[in-house]
């Protein structure tokens, strides 16, 4: 049962924070490149980008660029993955064309 009075225990991670890190993930995975790999590469833990692919935590947004440029993804499309929301976190896409 629900209690819709009470806030929630736990603030779930914002969809596009999600999408996100499912599009890592595939990225990752297109290019062959391990987790180790990219964690190697972002400077990173290896349970980090595993976390960061499955929304757990935020990306910081240095790795994030890091691991765009490492996978191809250069220009607006990355500028536009990489835009922080007013909090600080990523994934507060805004709306229109990437032209």
């Amino acid at each position: 049962m629900f209690d819709l009075l009470s806030p929630p225990t736990e603030v779930p991670q914002a969809p596009a924070g999600i999408v996100l890190g499912v599009y890592l993930r595939g990225l990752r995975e297109a290019k062959g490149t391990t987790l180790q790999d990219a964690a190697r590469v972002a400077g990173a833990s290896v349970s980090a980008v595993s976390r960061w692919e499955r929304a757990e935590y935020p990306i910081p947004l240095g790795a994030l660029r890091t691991l765009l440029r490492h996978f191809g993804v250069t220009g607006k499309h990355a500028d536009y993955l990489a835009v922080p929301s007013r909090n600080g976190r990523l994934g507060a896409w805004p709306t229109g064309r990437l032209s």
